[in-house]
């Protein structure tokens, strides 16, 4: 994914759903584009997200950009089985990143 990028679903009012599937030999990667923590931001599913969503097998790497989780979910509980979360930006990272570039 290219930097700052968020994938929303179900935040608009409507019944949206996630279905990422793969498999152990295939997962589904969310990713950037470079390959350093926090490169991009997050996976969010809000409140109007269908409560059958579903994610097996998916590896996230390198979210967390704008300081949240690389993935977020708010008032709906999803099925989330066999899958990987990593390398996701820390807040000391976060602060460390925003001094050298001049942030405040």
């Amino acid at each position: 994914m290219a930097a700052d990028s968020v994938i929303v679903v179900g935040y608009n009012g409507d019944d949206a759903r996630l279905t990422a599937i793969g498999t152990e030999a295939d997962p589904i990667t969310f990713s950037g584009l470079d390959p350093v923590p926090g490169c991009w931001n997050s996976i969010q599913i809000g409140s109007n997200g269908n409560s059958q969503s579903r994610v097996e097998f998916i590896d996230v790497a390198h979210g967390g950009g704008d300081g949240a989780s690389a993935v977020l979910i708010l008032g709906r509980s999803i099925s989330v089985t066999n899958s990987s979360f990593h390398d996701k930006l820390l807040p000391r990272q976060r602060e460390r990143r925003d001094l050298q570039s001049g942030v405040r």
